[in-house]
């Protein structure tokens, strides 16, 4: 029993010696969330650009100059920039459909007239991908390789017409599109 009230003794002794409890504090989510979404905030408005009057310009009028008695003054007008976009020729494969089987694809023109065909639609392996092909044929064969798939088109006949329709590709023969003043034929191998 002596043991016991021994032990006892020590440990409320040990017990008394150790440091108190220190009280962890609190953390508020939402004031923190606040704060930072007020500081990042105040750090976008800051970086934005503030408008900046253009300086303002007012041409001399020209002087003129005498002429002789037999000459006539004419003015020009200044020739004004315009912006012209050019035209997107090529294949466009945004998410790497280039990887998947091909099929060899012939264009045809009987029209003599030059064609711009647009031609656009998704593979069919696994995962489909979109392909987007503009393509500018005059009078020689024009021929590429497409990935299979199924397509839709549209042949823009100089300035005459334009004609639409679609065509599956399935298999890596040569496929020919012939296209004349009245129709477009899609024929396989």
């Amino acid at each position: 029993m002596k043991r016991l009230l021994l032990i006892l003794n020590l440990f409320v002794l040990l017990s008394a010696c150790s440091p108190a409890q220190v009280a962890v504090p609190t953390v508020d989510v939402n004031a923190t969330i606040s704060s930072l979404s007020g500081t990042m905030m105040a750090e976008t408005l800051t970086a934005v650009p503030t408008a900046t009057p253009q300086p303002s310009f007012t041409p001399e009028p020209p002087t003129p100059t005498p002429l002789p008695a037999t000459a006539t003054y004419t003015s020009s007008p200044e020739p004004t920039a315009t912006l012209t976009p050019e035209p997107f020729f090529g294949t466009l494969d945004p998410l790497g459909a280039g990887d998947y089987q091909k099929g060899l694809f012939r264009i045809e023109n009987n029209t003599g007239e030059e064609l711009i065909i647009n031609i656009n639609g998704s593979t069919n392996q696994g995962n489909p991908k979109p392909i987007y092909f503009a393509i500018k044929v005059s009078n020689a064969p024009y021929i590429f390789d497409i990935p299979w798939g199924d397509y839709i088109y549209s042949v823009q006949i100089g300035n005459k017409k334009t004609l639409t329709g679609s065509f599956i590709i399935r298999n890596k023969d040569k496929t020919t599109m012939r296209v004349s003043m009245d129709k477009v034929v899609v024929v396989g191998p």
